[in-house]
């Protein structure tokens, strides 16, 4: 990305971009996962709680969920301007993942850490064992937007509210309710919200002005998003069946969250500043979440800090030690994708450039081949 382009983009965007970065960041700050005699200190967001600081990080989960919510919006806005696939793109992103994931098992290796075999072969093939689940799941909603586009362009404002609301009742209603409907994925989350995002963007103008109508919608779905943490948890408390289910709606097809992302995005847009320092940061988001939500970072690291802080002096200050964890992994993040934007720059846009040519020669050359077989 050249420096005018970082400089000429609107800073508001990115800066709510930005914070969406902190609330994923945040999310993953605490320790996931069944709590047993071996492994005291984990903590398992799916059960209903009195604690309040367990409380919060519920919340916190589901924060980071809007988070993952504005990122898709922003995607499927900027995208819907652009039918253009670039495989150079797809290429430096799939390199990216890989080399921090590679980067990241070397050096924890020697530092003394261990990893099961199975561990190490998923570092080195992260896109396909879906350990950076948005990055991969992004990747395929990019090389399929040209056709989102063509039907979101085709389809008259009736068809296309007409897919609208079944997406809204098949995913945002039944699918909310009952996950795991309809043959949902991820993916399926994306394109849902790709068609939203389609629908407000060419027939609901006041989304891009409306700076008290994207503010009322933002905040009545926090206020709502919040009740509905507090009633799924309250139940949970008092209901057996109930009980697992804590965090049973974090997850982007809940239509709060899609309203916070839809309508925090919208609001955002109608600011417009400049800030080099903002975008540069905003630039940097992907790569700080393919730093801090490596699978070693989450699955060992982790673990193995906060079971050191159980056991000197349990979990009286759970939320202080989850928000020293979750600075850290900012921090971390943000300075290693600033070395590692330095390295690619310098050093991997030349070796880049020639193991793409090999790439492109070597499809071109089977393309050929099989076409001259039919």
């Amino acid at each position: 990305m050249n420096k005018y382009s970082i400089q000429k983009r609107n800073s508001s965007v990115e800066f709510i971009k930005l914070i969406a970065c902190l609330l994923i960041v945040f999310s993953h700050s605490f320790p996931r996962g069944i709590p047993t005699e071996a492994a005291p200190h984990l903590i398992d967001p799916t059960q209903a709680t009195g604690n309040l600081q367990v409380f919060l990080l519920i919340v916190l989960k589901y924060l980071g969920q809007v988070g993952n919510a504005v990122f898709i919006v922003s995607s499927a806005f900027f995208l819907r301007r652009s039918s253009a696939v670039k495989m150079r793109k797809v290429f430096d992103i799939v390199r990216d993942s890989f080399l921090i994931s590679l980067f990241s098992l070397i050096v924890l290796l020697l530092i003394g850490w261990r990893f099961p075999l199975s561990t190490m072969v998923k570092q080195l093939i992260p896109i396909t064992m879906n350990t950076n689940w948005f990055v991969g799941c992004y990747l395929l909603f990019y090389l399929i937007h040209p056709a989102l586009n063509r039907l979101t362009e085709t389809l008259d404002q009736r068809k296309l509210l007409g897919i609208c609301i079944a997406v809204i009742i098949l995913y945002c209603g039944i699918n909310f309710l009952l996950p795991g409907r309809f043959y949902y994925t991820q993916l399926v989350g994306f394109i849902n919200i790709y068609l939203l995002v389609s629908y407000a963007d060419l027939y609901l103008p006041s989304w891009a002005v409306s700076r008290k109508g994207n503010a009322a919608v933002m905040v009545s779905s926090l206020v709502m998003l919040f009740g509905l943490i507090w009633t799924t948890n309250f139940l949970g408390l008092r209901i057996g069946a109930l009980s697992g289910m804590a965090d049973w709606f974090s997850n982007i097809s809940n239509p709060l969250i899609i309203a916070v992302g839809i309508s925090a995005f919208g609001f955002a847009r109608t600011f417009h500043f400049e800030s080099r320092t903002i975008n540069s940061l905003s630039s940097l988001t992907l790569l700080i979440y393919l730093i801090h939500a490596n699978d070693l970072i989450m699955d060992f690291v982790k673990p193995a800090f906060f079971a050191n802080v159980y056991m000197a002096e349990g979990y009286g200050r759970l939320l202080y030690w989850c928000g020293l964890f979750g600075l850290m992994l900012l921090i971390g993040g943000v300075l290693l994708s600033v070395c590692y934007r330095f390295l690619a720059d310098k050093l991997l846009v030349r070796i880049s450039d020639r193991i793409w040519n090999v790439v492109v020669s070597g499809w071109n050359r089977l393309l050929d081949a099989i076409l001259s077989w039919s």
